[in-house]
């Protein structure tokens, strides 16, 4: 199995799939919200099919992949680099849930969350597979 490691997570708004918060490893696209929120909208054509269905994942190319995590009132969306195993999958829906519980009222008001959420999604992009399944903790 290969290493894996997220190197971008956006949180889309579960009904009109507009950018709620972002983090990515890149400094500069970070510091940039115009580069981030073009790529988010292509991320959110993409996040169902023609039938509305969910895609759980799709391919980005340069060996990136999505993976989308569906919660109440928001998407998960990952730009994982290498395979995307149990731990990486665990992590990011523990991201989730503490994303959807901490900021259940402001979701549901409609708050602009882009700030407040970008500790939680920095946190994140240190999720690192390890590169050989021998049982040890990822750090």
């Amino acid at each position: 199995m290969g290493r894996s490691h997220v190197g971008e997570v956006y949180v889309l708004d579960r009904n009109r799939l507009s950018l709620v918060s972002y983090a990515s490893s890149d400094p500069g696209r970070h510091a940039n919200p115009r580069k981030i929120g073009s790529f988010a909208r292509q991320l959110a054509l993409r996040v169902k099919d023609e039938s509305g269905a969910l895609q759980i994942g799709f391919e980005l190319g340069e060996g990136r992949r999505t993976f989308v995590r569906p919660g109440h009132f928001c998407y998960l969306v990952a730009v994982v680099r290498g395979d995307i195993n149990d731990m990486v999958k665990s992590d990011l829906d523990y991201a989730l849930r503490r994303i959807e519980n901490r900021y259940r009222l402001p979701f549901v008001q409609g708050q602009p969350l882009l700030k407040e959420l970008q500790p939680i999604l920095e946190e994140c992009l240190l999720i690192h597979s390890p590169a050989a399944p021998n049982g040890q903790k990822h750090v």
